[in-house]
C-alpha cells in the first residue's frame, strides 16, 4: 500500500471515529466518547505521519530532478539538528505554559496551546536529517 493510501486510510479511520463519537455523545455514552478521542488522537499522529513522510519523499525527488537538470554544486538545504531541537524546546515550552494554563484553570488556552504544539514541523525537521 503507498504511503499517499496509508494517509487517506487515516484519515477515513478519523472521520469514522468522529461518526461513533457523536453517536456516543448523543446516547449520553460519554466515557465511551472520550476513549473514542484516544482512538482519534492516534490516528491523526498516524496521518501526521503519512504526511511527512510524503513530503520528504516529494521534497527528496524535486532535489533529486533539480541536481540532475543543473550544474549546480550546492548542497541541497536541510534542516540542522540545532533546528530540530530548537523546535523540541519549543514545544517543551508550550507544553510547561499549557500546564501552567491548566493550573490556573485556563483550560480552553491550554487546550490551544497544546493544539498549536502538535504539528509536523517537528517531524518534517527530523525527517529532513535523514
Amino acid at each position: 500500500m503507498t504511503l499517499r493510501r496509508l494517509c487517506v486510510k487515516e484519515l477515513d479511520a478519523a472521520m469514522e471515529i468522529i461518526e461513533l463519537m457523536k453517536v456516543s455523545v448523543r446516547n449520553g455514552r460519554y466515557r465511551l466518547a472520550i476513549n473514542q478521542e484516544a482512538d482519534l488522537l492516534f490516528v491523526v499522529g498516524q496521518s501526521l505521519t503519512w504526511i511527512n513522510r510524503l513530503e520528504f519523499n516529494q521534497v527528496k525527488a524535486r532535489r533529486t530532478a533539480a541536481n540532475n537538470t543543473s550544474n549546480s554544486t550546492g548542497a541541497p538545504v536541510r534542516a540542522t539538528k540545532a533546528q530540530c531541537i530548537a523546535l523540541l524546546n519549543a514545544a517543551k515550552k508550550n507544553f510547561q505554559a499549557a500546564k501552567q494554563l491548566v493550573l490556573n484553570g485556563r483550560y480552553e488556552d491550554a487546550e490551544n496551546v497544546i493544539a498549536a504544539t502538535i504539528t509536523g514541523r517537528i517531524l518534517r525537521c527530523i525527517n529532513s536529517l535523514r
